[in-house]
């Protein structure tokens, strides 16, 4: 996730390739982003959030150009950080064609924030800045992103213990749990729990845990210049041989060969 700015030029168009959700924000002068048949006019302050796939073009003021900060963010890299219901819900308002798009008027306090993060424009792309533009994020987000209501431990189901558990706990934390612990909180034996984790998520606690060790790993290889043997630790696999046999099955290809396409700044 880095801080980012481009210029176009009047009468200019943009097409950002969206990978990811892109947040972009008008710095300077005035942008259109045409959509769903009409045109959305973008004032110097605003901000607008679009996900990712989402086939846009910014166009610039017909007479000044205009200036936009932008930052990506990749479900993916933040999974650690989100819970399994929080992420549920970003891909699913990504998949809404009518509600996909955020606006944010410059008067938005988010907006407000974004734009002192912007001015003066940040020297490095420091984690202090990286949390900043997470936290930016989330404040679009907010209502998708609020905790969901939480019922008395007593009056609940072992079903909804474990919706509550996955709505409040975030995946990095599940990451590194067993069954058996995660089990004992929703007050169930293991093999019930894990019936009812397939049931909330559709594959089963461990197929999860391997996807979130994987997209770990595919981040640090997209954004560290570390070997991969330690790339494969610091996700959870003490074995590089089975690291590479899993990443290849996930992913089609080597985490060398991912990483020649997918580097960042290459």
């Amino acid at each position: 996730m880095a801080l980012r700015r481009f210029n176009l030029r009047a009468g200019a168009q943009w097409s950002p390739d969206l990978k990811d959700w892109g947040i972009f924000h008008v710095f300077n002068g005035t942008a259109v982003l045409p959509w769903e048949g009409s045109k959305r006019e973008l004032r110097t302050g605003d901000v607008v959030a679009l996900p990712p796939g989402t086939i846009a073009s910014l166009h610039g003021g017909r007479i000044t150009g205009t200036q936009f900060h932008y930052f990506m963010v990749s479900l993916d890299s933040i999974s650690g950080v989100l819970t399994w219901s929080e992420q549920q819900n970003l891909r699913m308002i990504a998949g809404k064609e009518r509600f996909c798009v955020r606006h944010l008027s410059a008067t938005h306090r988010v907006a407000g924030d974004l734009a002192r993060i912007c001015d003066p424009w940040p020297a490095e792309n420091s984690p202090a800045l990286r949390c900043e533009l997470l936290r930016i994020f989330s404040g679009i987000f907010a209502k998708e992103l609020t905790p969901p209501f939480e019922r008395k431990a007593d009056l609940m189901t072992a079903y909804q213990r474990v919706e509550q558990i996955l709505g409040r706990m975030p995946e990095a934390v599940i990451m590194s749990r067993t069954a058996e612990e995660l089990a004992r909180r929703c007050g169930c034996s293991v093999r019930h729990f894990s019936r009812l984790f397939r049931s909330y998520c559709g594959v089963s606690m461990r197929a999860r845990q391997v996807q979130l060790r994987l997209n770990k790993a595919r981040q640090l290889l997209r954004e560290s210049n570390a070997k991969v043997i330690h790339i494969a630790m610091d996700s959870g696999y003490r074995h590089l041989g089975l690291f590479n046999t899993m990443f290849k099955r996930h992913f089609g290809m080597t985490p060398g060969e991912w990483r020649k396409r997918n580097r960042v700044g290459k």
